[in-house]
């Protein structure tokens, strides 16, 4: 990384202590939560079998699906690993496997957003009006006053779509149902606004679907194209794409839909509903390539990067949101995701210049998802520290915005 980076975080050794700590408390590290009797460890197992071991002990514990991880450091590790089921109920998952990112996509809709800026065709201060067509800014509270980087960092204003029960009620009385942009912004003005433009930050996927129609209004281009020609054919990523329908040759996904611990596969339902909000499809291998290439500015300028940093607080003490991206605990980058199905994450802990991409393909399982970010980043911790202190260190309840999380009722 360059020294503008490293330069941002004065006192590593303290948020290490946080984050060992946050680590033993959010990830368990006690015997009572073990199903089974204490194995005697390998005395020398290398990093990539304590990787496998952590992966094979989430899944265990936390009683996942599956989960898919990758983990790469350079002149270290380059590994990607697998646990559990990719169906159930017998069907092994491999580390290959696409699955539903959620809103990671957010972090590449990000990215093409600031690539437009960087070739002036787009201000991060610009204003929605004269962008989109003015019957939709009108309707939009205050969405004359709405900018790029207000849509970006979520502090529009707008509610989240997700949150309206009648975008579960539609999805699950016709799951192929194509929901288009104005649809979905539609559902999101039916709701109590979440604040006036600027004023706090709230989490909406709106914001993404309008600033989709806003890459597609100044480009010309439909967002999947974009995608196509601005990350994954540069990259060249093989198994990364914004899908058409639910098809999908990877990982399936499971959800408790009725609230009684019967998991339901949600692979059937057309993504449409996600769009440049979380509707990409990809890898746990391909999404650290695109995290190591914005790292190392292949997709951006520097200063592009540094502006994604540029942070405001949100509902979370140990996160923060910039453009599209999320810092955890003020030392990993990245975002995570929560679609019907599926929780993901991919990070990037500049420190010890290591990305990891997780997948696991089970819905709403974030405490899950942190936990086994935060034990592999462990891993990775040089300095000889001792846990200091457990304020702000999120319990196995947390919640953090991070997709479209339809509130299915129940049926």
């Amino acid at each position: 990384m360059g020294s503008s980076l490293r330069s941002s975080h004065p006192q590593r050794g303290l948020r290490r202590q946080f984050l060992v700590c946050g680590l033993m408390i959010v990830a368990g590290f006690s015997a009572c939560s073990d199903d089974g009797p204490p194995t005697e460890p390998d005395p020398t197992p290398t990093l990539e079998q304590r990787l496998q071991t952590i992966l094979d002990e989430a899944v265990r514990t936390d009683s996942l699906t599956g989960a898919m991880l990758t983990v790469v450091q350079p002149g270290t590790v380059d590994w990607s690993g697998a646990s559990g089921l990719s169906r159930r109920p017998d069907v092994a998952l491999r580390p290959e496997e696409s699955f539903r990112c959620g809103s990671v996509t957010k972090y590449l809709a990000a990215v093409i957003a600031l690539q437009l800026v960087e070739e002036e065709d787009l201000s991060l201060d610009q204003t929605l009006d004269g962008l989109l067509r003015a019957s939709l800014v009108d309707s939009l509270p205050a969405g004359e006053t709405i900018t790029i980087r207000m849509l970006l960092n979520h502090t529009s204003g707008l509610a989240d779509y997700a949150e309206n029960p009648a975008l579960g009620q539609g999805i699950l009385a016709d799951p192929e149902r194509k929901w288009t942009p104005e649809e979905l912004i539609g559902l999101a003005l039916a709701l109590e606004p979440a604040g006036t433009p600027g004023q706090r930050w709230s989490y909406a996927s709106t914001n993404y679907v309008l600033l989709e129609l806003v890459l597609e209004a100044v480009s010309g281009k439909p967002f999947d194209r974009l995608l196509a020609e601005r990350i994954i054919v540069p990259l060249g990523l093989t198994h990364t794409r914004l899908p058409s329908n639910s098809a999908i040759d990877g990982a399936h996904g499971y959800q408790d839909v009725e609230g009684d611990e019967a998991l339901e596969d949600m692979t059937f339902l057309d993504p449409s509903y996600l769009r440049a909000a979380g509707g990409v499809v990809s890898t746990t291998r391909e999404l650290t390539l695109v995290s190591r290439a914005l790292w190392r500015y292949e997709l951006l300028s520097s200063s592009s990067v540094q502006a994604m940093q540029q942070t405001v607080p949100t509902e979370q003490p140990f996160a923060t949101y910039g453009l599209g991206l999320t810092v955890l605990f003020g030392s990993y980058y990245g975002h995570a995701g929560i679609v019907p199905g599926y929780t993901s994450g991919l990070f990037y802990w500049p420190e010890e210049d290591v990305t990891v991409a997780l997948a696991i393909n089970q819905g709403g399982r974030e405490s899950a998802g942190l936990a086994l970010l935060l034990r592999v980043m462990s891993l990775f911790v040089t300095a000889d520290v001792q846990p200091t202190s457990s304020s702000d260190v999120p319990g196995p309840g947390w919640s953090f915005g991070s997709g479209s999380q339809v509130a299915f009722p129940l049926r």
